[in-house]
């Protein structure tokens, strides 16, 4: 079974970008936004291919493996330089920007619990974008992946538009 394109993680879905198993896959996001963190290591997991797996798990559904792999592309950004390349190369700041657009429809159709992890995801989002921001390297990519994204920016902050 897979998770859910709705991303309530009980393994009834049709996803195909989500692994068999919701709870490997989500310790599987932990352990990379873990790894992430070690500045020994977060070449070699670009270098490795990592980018495109955590991408995966950003557009799989599940919130949990959502946040932490999030998070993790947040730590990889942090680094900046030939690591931030890999990931605007990888096209990561358009996933973040997609799935910020998908949570705006997903808020008050969750419980209580729901309501809970997205906004961790909504967190995380916020977070990632903002460490993107803080290197010049990745501001052109931020204005340039299309004419909504301040938009999509100024959502993720709850501060309704005019």
């Amino acid at each position: 079974a897979t998770a859910t394109a709705a991303g309530d993680g009980n393994g009834d879905g049709d996803n195909k970008e989500c692994i068999a198993d919701v709870e490997v896959q989500r310790e599987a996001a932990a352990a990379m936004r873990n790894l992430a963190l070690s500045s020994d290591a977060k070449l070699m997991m670009c270098q490795r291919g990592l980018i495109s797996v955590l991408l995966s798990l950003v557009r799989c559904g599940d919130p949990f493996s959502q946040v932490h792999a999030i998070a993790a592309l947040g730590n990889l950004a942090d680094t900046g330089g030939a690591v931030l390349k890999y990931l605007l190369d990888e096209d990561c700041i358009g996933a973040l920007l997609d799935l910020a657009a998908d949570i705006q429809e997903m808020r008050g159709g969750k419980g209580a619990s729901g309501a809970v992890v997205v906004e961790e995801i909504n967190t995380q989002i916020a977070r990632c974008l903002s460490i993107f921001a803080c290197h010049v390297q990745s501001h052109k990519a931020l204005v340039a992946v299309d004419v909504r994204c301040l938009e999509r920016l100024v959502r993720l902050s709850s501060v309704p538009l005019p």
